[in-house]
């Protein structure tokens, strides 16, 4: 009997050991490797190469922070995650590769000036564009940080990178499509837009199927070339100026348009991705819808489930019929006095698992019911957004500096966003705690001892 108790009591007290450990291993994650594979990778800006800015991927139904990275300057293009690792770009001039894990960098690569170019991952490399006095297009290997090559272009590169068929295709200030070598960066060729109608920028990033490339230019043109041989397939003159990047889904090409002298022509628009006429020319005749704003729609729209969502300067958000372009809801966020000239959105919609992320110029990052239904009662009619029922939640990224213009990357279960004071943000669930080895050794020798004193009580009866 002695015995018993004694094991008994030796048991309770590793039990109480065991307890103090693992309350110590909730607190801080150890530092680890980061994952080999990322189930739902986002390699590029607005997640792949139609631009839908949808993702399979979970997506947080909180705004817990799993971690913050600092930056010394504002971080303006978005995220690409592939492989366990986080690239993005800043101001700051360098190009971060981070541990989706615990947010801790892994290096970092210097370009030549500020980077606004959304980094784009392919193949072991990663591609991005550099700003004015640079104007650079820079390949960098993804695990030795080495640059492989970079392309001297005639004007800033603010557009992002699209990796298709060992091509990289992206637009530049001075009025240029590029497509390079994804191995050397040599040119296979440039097409050059409007030039007898500046400005004709081209700040929008490239969609590419179908054997196709998709994009806007400042001469109000959409463009839909030969990805091989750049051959206009055909254009379509809008009525406003484009930094919109296409989304290319369900046989439709979907962009927004400004115009800064006539709110009538800032509008949503979808076009048909193949020319009804064969002519060269989508005509206004051949437009399938489009939905005026009010305001300036700088913004990419995201398509998932037969809704477009976009954002306008007017601060509000709207989700349309992917079909005929009705508004099916649409959201007035919050207003910045000291920011009059910069409410609204400029950030680009992310969408998964039923919920839409977005970055506004108030410094508020929000999540929004993609259907419209937060409050459970999926009648058909949206909420009320008087009371903000279609919010499921929103995080205040700043009180300073430029509100937001990053727009937001979802895989696995997170989603991430920088800021205009230099912080990139991921949020998603609480890591699990990991029990410590100790722990389990301890427990398993318990067992084993108790259960030799529990034979031995029984041999002594």
């Amino acid at each position: 009997m002695k015995r018993k108790v004694s094991a008994l009591r030796i048991l309770m007290a590793l039990m109480a050991l065991c307890m103090v450990l693992f309350a110590g291993a909730v607190t801080v994650a150890p530092d680890s490797e980061p994952s080999e594979m990322t189930q739902n990778p986002w390699p590029m800006f607005r997640g792949d190469l139609k631009h839908t800015g949808s993702s399979p991927a979970k997506a947080p139904d909180t705004n817990h922070t799993k971690w913050v990275f600092p930056t010394s300057d504002p971080i303006l293009s978005s995220a690409a995650i592939v492989d366990g690792k986080v690239f993005v770009s800043c101001d700051d001039f360098n190009l971060y590769c981070i541990d989706i894990n615990n947010g801790q960098e892994i290096w970092h690569f210097p370009a030549g000036n500020r980077i606004r170019s959304s980094p784009a991952v392919a193949d072991g490399k990663v591609f991005f564009g550099s700003d004015s006095t640079d104007n650079r297009v820079y390949c960098v290997d993804v695990t030795t940080h080495n640059e492989v090559w970079n392309y001297s272009a005639d004007g800033a590169v603010v557009s992002s990178p699209a990796i298709w068929n060992g091509r990289v295709y992206v637009g530049t200030n001075s009025g240029r499509l590029l497509c390079l070598n994804e191995n050397t960066g040599s040119e296979f060729w440039n097409y050059s837009c409007n030039s007898g109608a500046p400005p004709n920028a081209v700040y929008s990033s490239p969609a590419v199927t179908g054997g196709r490339v998709f994009f806007g230019s400042h001469d109000k043109n959409l463009y839909c070339l030969n990805a091989t041989t750049k051959a206009v397939i055909w254009h379509y003159l809008s009525a406003g100026e484009i930094t919109s990047s296409p989304a290319v889904v369900n046989g439709k090409v979907f962009f927004g348009t400004f115009d800064y002298s006539n709110p009538r022509l800032n509008c949503v628009y979808a076009i048909p991705e193949n020319d009804p006429n064969s002519d060269g020319v989508i005509s206004e005749n051949e437009v399938l819808w489009n939905y005026t704003a009010g305001d300036l729609v700088y913004p990419s729209p995201a398509v998932s489930d037969h809704k477009v969502f976009i954002g306008s300067k007017n601060r509000k958000l709207y989700c349309l019929d992917e079909t005929n372009g009705a508004m099916l809801w649409n959201y007035t966020t919050g207003f910045t006095a000291n920011h009059v000239e910069q409410n609204g959105f400029i950030s680009s919609p992310a969408v998964a698992d039923g919920k839409v992320y977005v970055n506004a110029w108030n410094r508020s990052f929000y999540c929004f019911d993609a259907d419209g239904f937060s409050d459970g009662t999926d009648d058909g009619v949206p909420d009320s957004h008087v009371n903000n029922s279609d919010l499921i939640w929103s995080y205040r990224l700043s009180e300073s500096g430029d509100g937001g213009v990053c727009s937001p990357a979802i895989a696995d279960g997170m989603v991430f966003i920088g800021s205009g004071v230099g912080n990139l943000y991921c949020f998603g669930p609480a890591s699990a705690p990991e029990f410590p080895v100790i722990a389990v050794v301890i427990v398993t020798v318990s067992a084993i001892f108790i259960a030799a004193e529990v034979r031995a009580g029984r041999d002594s009866e």
